[in-house]
């Protein structure tokens, strides 16, 4: 599992989502890949949550295959990632600092390569 970081922020009343999806060995976009999208429903007073339709489909039209795991308590996110089987090509974190460092936390705590 490669780990890549996309960070977007969104503004109370401004939210707009973009990204770019691409292999670095041929420039293709990446089919058939998975993401597992751990995300915080109450980060950033709940902005992501109304995006999150838009989020998905902005991924599986890129070619990706989502698996997608609110958060439910503190530690949640760590547990998610530490746990995601080798089935996942690729883990997308949204909420705030304190989920991008539990999402990191369980990647690291997981012993798998990165």
């Amino acid at each position: 599992m490669g780990v890549e970081f996309f960070y977007q922020s969104f503004a109370e009343e401004n939210v707009s989502i973009s990204a770019h999806f691409w292999s670095e060995a041929t420039g293709a976009v990446r089919m058939s890949q998975k993401i597992l999208l751990i995300y915080n429903p109450k980060a950033g007073k709940g902005l992501f949550v109304q995006k999150l339709a838009d989020v998905i489909d902005m991924f599986v039209k890129a070619g990706y295959r989502v698996e997608v795991h609110p958060t439910q308590k503190r530690k949640d996110a760590v547990d998610i990632a530490r746990n995601a089987g080798g089935f996942i090509d690729m883990i997308v974190a949204a909420g705030g600092d304190g989920t991008l460092d539990e999402v990191v936390t369980g990647i690291t705590m997981s012993g798998r390569d990165l």
